[in-house]
Protein backbone atom coordinates (compact mmCIF):
# COMPACT_ATOMS: atom_id res chain seq x y z
CA UNK A 1 0.00 0.00 0.00
CA UNK A 2 1.73 3.47 -1.23
CA UNK A 3 1.61 6.30 1.62
CA UNK A 4 1.05 9.15 1.11
CA UNK A 5 4.12 11.45 1.39
CA UNK A 6 3.93 14.25 4.69
CA UNK A 7 4.89 17.41 3.45
CA UNK A 8 7.69 19.09 5.25
CA UNK A 9 7.57 22.24 7.61
CA UNK A 10 10.17 23.56 6.15
CA UNK A 11 8.49 24.07 2.79
CA UNK A 12 5.58 26.04 4.55
CA UNK A 13 7.96 28.19 6.27
CA UNK A 14 10.17 28.90 2.64
CA UNK A 15 11.15 32.35 2.91
CA UNK A 16 10.67 32.53 -0.92
CA UNK A 17 7.28 31.68 -0.61
CA UNK A 18 6.68 35.43 1.07
CA UNK A 19 5.21 37.64 -1.25
CA UNK A 20 7.21 40.62 -1.22
CA UNK A 21 4.75 43.09 -0.87
CA UNK A 22 3.64 41.27 2.37
CA UNK A 23 2.99 43.81 5.76
CA UNK A 24 2.87 42.59 8.97
CA UNK A 25 1.34 44.04 11.95
CA UNK A 26 3.32 44.53 14.82
CA UNK A 27 2.13 44.47 18.72
CA UNK A 28 1.17 47.37 20.12
CA UNK A 29 4.53 48.34 22.56
CA UNK A 30 3.43 47.12 26.27
CA UNK A 31 2.41 49.78 28.64
CA UNK A 32 5.34 50.05 31.58
CA UNK A 33 3.71 50.86 35.12
CA UNK A 34 4.58 53.66 36.75
CA UNK A 35 4.92 54.76 39.94
CA UNK A 36 2.98 57.70 40.64
CA UNK A 37 1.56 59.61 43.31
CA UNK A 38 -2.24 60.25 44.22
CA UNK A 39 -4.62 61.80 46.52
CA UNK A 40 -6.79 60.65 49.63
CA UNK A 41 -8.93 62.65 51.56
CA UNK A 42 -10.42 61.54 54.84
CA UNK A 43 -13.84 63.44 55.58
CA UNK A 44 -14.53 64.36 58.61
CA UNK A 45 -17.68 62.15 59.08
CA UNK A 46 -15.01 59.24 58.49
CA UNK A 47 -12.17 60.73 60.90
CA UNK A 48 -12.91 58.19 63.90
CA UNK A 49 -11.49 55.71 61.59
CA UNK A 50 -8.47 57.42 60.21
CA UNK A 51 -6.12 54.99 61.55
CA UNK A 52 -7.76 51.73 60.71
CA UNK A 53 -8.27 53.65 57.37
CA UNK A 54 -4.23 54.13 57.17
CA UNK A 55 -3.29 51.08 58.22
CA UNK A 56 -5.21 49.35 55.42
CA UNK A 57 -3.77 51.09 53.12
CA UNK A 58 -0.39 50.56 54.07
CA UNK A 59 -1.20 46.72 53.71
CA UNK A 60 -1.97 47.32 50.25
CA UNK A 61 1.02 48.47 49.30
CA UNK A 62 1.08 52.19 49.29
CA UNK A 63 3.15 54.50 50.72
CA UNK A 64 2.43 57.10 52.92
CA UNK A 65 4.33 60.14 51.30
CA UNK A 66 2.91 63.09 53.09
CA UNK A 67 0.22 63.66 55.40
CA UNK A 68 -1.35 66.32 57.15
CA UNK A 69 -5.38 67.48 59.09
CA UNK A 70 -6.70 70.61 58.52
CA UNK A 71 -9.93 72.44 58.29
CA UNK A 72 -11.32 73.97 54.98
CA UNK A 73 -13.33 77.18 54.94
CA UNK A 74 -16.32 77.45 52.40
CA UNK A 75 -14.08 79.44 50.20
CA UNK A 76 -11.24 77.18 49.73
CA UNK A 77 -14.03 74.40 49.37
CA UNK A 78 -15.69 75.59 46.69
CA UNK A 79 -11.96 76.22 44.90
CA UNK A 80 -10.97 72.76 45.86
CA UNK A 81 -13.88 71.17 44.27
CA UNK A 82 -13.79 73.64 40.88
CA UNK A 83 -13.68 72.23 37.62
CA UNK A 84 -10.67 74.11 35.89
CA UNK A 85 -11.33 73.27 32.54
CA UNK A 86 -15.30 74.21 32.79
CA UNK A 87 -15.57 77.63 31.10
CA UNK A 88 -19.12 77.94 32.85
CA UNK A 89 -17.86 79.14 36.52
CA UNK A 90 -15.10 79.76 37.80
CA UNK A 91 -16.07 78.40 41.29
CA UNK A 92 -18.36 75.52 42.50
CA UNK A 93 -21.71 76.19 43.47
CA UNK A 94 -21.75 77.17 47.39
CA UNK A 95 -25.21 75.26 47.17
CA UNK A 96 -23.10 71.78 46.64
CA UNK A 97 -23.88 69.51 49.73
CA UNK A 98 -20.43 68.27 49.06
CA UNK A 99 -19.20 72.23 50.59
CA UNK A 100 -21.08 70.88 53.85
CA UNK A 101 -19.64 68.24 54.11
CA UNK A 102 -15.97 69.12 53.54
CA UNK A 103 -15.91 72.41 55.88
CA UNK A 104 -18.18 70.82 59.00
CA UNK A 105 -14.64 69.38 61.10
CA UNK A 106 -11.23 68.16 60.59
CA UNK A 107 -9.73 66.54 57.33
CA UNK A 108 -6.72 63.87 56.64
CA UNK A 109 -5.18 64.44 53.77
CA UNK A 110 -2.63 62.22 52.53
CA UNK A 111 -0.46 61.70 49.06
CA UNK A 112 -0.28 58.02 48.35
CA UNK A 113 2.50 56.39 46.18
CA UNK A 114 2.44 53.13 44.26
CA UNK A 115 2.88 51.67 41.30
CA UNK A 116 -0.35 53.48 39.20
CA UNK A 117 -1.80 54.73 42.47
CA UNK A 118 -4.81 56.88 41.15
CA UNK A 119 -6.44 53.37 39.41
CA UNK A 120 -5.07 51.09 42.45
CA UNK A 121 -6.77 53.24 45.36
CA UNK A 122 -10.01 53.82 43.19
CA UNK A 123 -9.89 49.71 43.80
CA UNK A 124 -9.06 49.90 47.02
CA UNK A 125 -11.24 53.07 48.06
CA UNK A 126 -14.04 53.31 45.82
CA UNK A 127 -15.77 57.05 45.70
CA UNK A 128 -17.67 57.32 48.58
CA UNK A 129 -19.31 60.26 51.27
CA UNK A 130 -16.54 59.87 53.58
CA UNK A 131 -13.73 59.47 51.78
CA UNK A 132 -12.54 61.43 48.71
CA UNK A 133 -10.33 59.68 45.73
CA UNK A 134 -9.08 61.54 42.73
CA UNK A 135 -10.61 60.43 40.06
CA UNK A 136 -7.68 59.98 37.45
CA UNK A 137 -4.12 61.11 36.99
CA UNK A 138 -4.75 65.09 36.53
CA UNK A 139 -7.14 65.46 39.00
CA UNK A 140 -4.81 64.17 41.17
CA UNK A 141 -2.04 65.85 40.15
CA UNK A 142 -4.22 69.54 40.68
CA UNK A 143 -5.49 68.27 44.11
CA UNK A 144 -2.06 67.32 45.52
CA UNK A 145 -0.93 70.72 44.61
CA UNK A 146 -4.06 72.47 46.41
CA UNK A 147 -2.97 70.79 49.39
CA UNK A 148 0.93 70.43 48.87
CA UNK A 149 1.86 73.64 46.55
CA UNK A 150 5.96 72.71 47.03
CA UNK A 151 5.27 68.94 46.05
CA UNK A 152 7.30 67.58 43.55
CA UNK A 153 5.10 65.50 41.07
CA UNK A 154 7.68 64.42 38.80
CA UNK A 155 8.11 60.25 39.46
CA UNK A 156 9.83 59.33 42.01
CA UNK A 157 13.88 58.05 41.32
CA UNK A 158 14.48 56.32 44.78
CA UNK A 159 13.38 52.93 45.23
CA UNK A 160 10.55 52.73 48.00
CA UNK A 161 9.78 49.27 49.94
CA UNK A 162 6.21 49.06 48.01
CA UNK A 163 8.25 48.95 44.63
CA UNK A 164 10.83 46.79 45.35
CA UNK A 165 8.23 44.10 46.81
CA UNK A 166 6.57 44.54 43.10
CA UNK A 167 9.58 44.51 40.82
CA UNK A 168 10.25 41.08 42.79
CA UNK A 169 6.63 40.02 41.99
CA UNK A 170 6.51 41.36 38.78
CA UNK A 171 9.89 40.34 37.29
CA UNK A 172 12.07 38.20 39.63
CA UNK A 173 9.69 35.41 41.75
CA UNK A 174 7.93 34.10 38.70
CA UNK A 175 11.60 32.95 37.02
CA UNK A 176 13.18 31.96 40.83
CA UNK A 177 10.61 29.87 42.39
CA UNK A 178 10.29 27.10 39.00
CA UNK A 179 14.57 27.51 39.03
CA UNK A 180 14.80 26.64 42.41
CA UNK A 181 12.01 24.00 42.49
CA UNK A 182 13.54 22.32 39.27
CA UNK A 183 17.01 22.26 41.00
CA UNK A 184 15.75 20.37 44.65
CA UNK A 185 14.76 17.70 41.87
CA UNK A 186 18.25 17.96 40.41
CA UNK A 187 21.48 15.60 41.29
CA UNK A 188 24.21 18.07 41.02
CA UNK A 189 27.13 17.33 38.88
CA UNK A 190 29.94 17.54 41.50
CA UNK A 191 28.15 16.43 45.10
CA UNK A 192 29.54 17.60 47.62
CA UNK A 193 31.09 14.40 49.97
CA UNK A 194 33.20 16.17 52.78
CA UNK A 195 33.55 19.32 54.47
CA UNK A 196 37.61 18.25 54.75
CA UNK A 197 39.34 20.65 53.21
CA UNK A 198 41.25 18.62 49.93
CA UNK A 199 43.83 19.73 47.75
CA UNK A 200 43.34 19.34 44.02
CA UNK A 201 45.29 15.54 44.42
CA UNK A 202 42.06 14.37 46.75
CA UNK A 203 44.58 14.30 49.65
CA UNK A 204 43.34 15.87 52.99
CA UNK A 205 44.99 18.70 53.97
CA UNK A 206 45.20 17.77 57.50
CA UNK A 207 46.92 14.77 57.05
CA UNK A 208 50.16 16.49 55.45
Amino acid sequence: MLSTPTPTPTAILDPSLIPSNATYLSPPPLRTPKYEKTLAMIKPDAMENAAVICKGLLKAGFDVLAKKRLCLTRLEAREFLSNPSSSSSTLADDTNPTIENLTNGILEIMILGCIDATAKLQQFLPREVAIHVSENVYEAAREIKFFFPDEDLNTIEQTTPSMAVEYLQRTIFPHLEPALRSLCHEKPQYPVVSSTPRDFDGTDKCDM
